[in-house]
């Protein structure tokens, strides 16, 4: 399949339960990648860029809808593939 064309399994929107304000650099977007032999999820921040987490992380997150992270970025790059 050509990469270009392939579907990203995105889990879901998310931000840190102890984070009070949600911004851009709070808010974060979690694919079912694995980010290195290490780290079995890839996460996008959009300050931040791509970073290495596991399912355990998510256990200290709390999920808010994709709308709320579009309001939270905007004007900041994320991915057209992680917004579908």
């Amino acid at each position: 399949m050509d990469k270009k064309n392939e579907t990203v399994n995105v889990l879901g929107y998310f931000v840190h339960k102890d984070d009070k304000e949600l911004n851009s650099y709070s808010v974060m977007v979690i694919i079912n990648e694995k980010w290195s032999h290490t780290k079995e999820l890839t996460g996008y921040c959009p300050q931040e860029s791509h970073f290495g987490t596991d399912r355990e992380y998510l256990k200290e997150c709390r999920k808010i809808s994709k709308d709320d992270y579009l309001k939270a970025s905007k004007l900041f790059y994320t991915p057209a593939e992680y917004l579908q």
